[in-house]
């Protein structure tokens, strides 16, 4: 068989090597191969970089459990004190879309990846809307009660808009 030389451009600089002339040699990349006709071969999608991709996915599950664990605390205070049910299908599906989008950035693809950090920033941003006004809506509060019925909306809005941040400026970044 014949050998072709193949250069692959790395972060490093050019390499060379070698491999055999059938067409399963990828020269790189940035190369195209070609098939019997001299057409060029579809690529497949881009990855996304994988640490951008694990630590957004792993910040946005981390928010979607404290928006569970939140709200589940929150449910209960109120079914204690007033002994209504708290309506959680707003919350369940933030947090549904927020544990799926998070699965589509841990895939890598480039179109999931993007589609997953849309989704992940929408909801993010209704959860701001959300806290905010529970923020609004709730009362002063004494110097004893601590955190105050402002303190758990006030920490809701600033662990969304890092969660929001955080998909939007790796969003920016693929």
């Amino acid at each position: 068989m014949a050998q072709a030389l193949v250069r692959t451009t790395s972060k490093i600089g050019r390499v060379a090597g070698t491999c055999s002339g059938s067409s399963r040699c990828a020269a790189g990349p940035n190369s195209r191969r070609r098939d019997r006709r001299g057409s060029a071969a579809l690529r497949p999608l881009r990855a996304l970089d994988a640490s951008v991709c694990l630590s957004v996915a792993q910040e946005e599950i981390a928010f979607a459990l404290a928006i569970a664990a939140e709200t589940y605390l929150s449910a209960k205070k109120k079914k204690e004190e007033t002994g209504e049910d708290t309506n959680l299908f707003h919350p369940t599906a933030v947090v549904g879309v927020i544990v799926a989008s998070s699965g589509l950035i841990y895939s890598r693809n480039e179109l999931l990846g993007k589609v997953g950090l849309l989704f992940t920033s929408i909801a993010a941003f209704a959860v701001i809307g959300k806290y905010s006004k529970r923020f609004l809506e709730a009362g002063e509060g004494t110097n004893e009660d601590f955190p105050g019925p402002k303190g758990v909306p006030a920490f809701g809005i600033f662990m969304s808009l890092m969660a929001f941040l955080a998909s939007t400026q790796a969003l920016t970044r693929v």
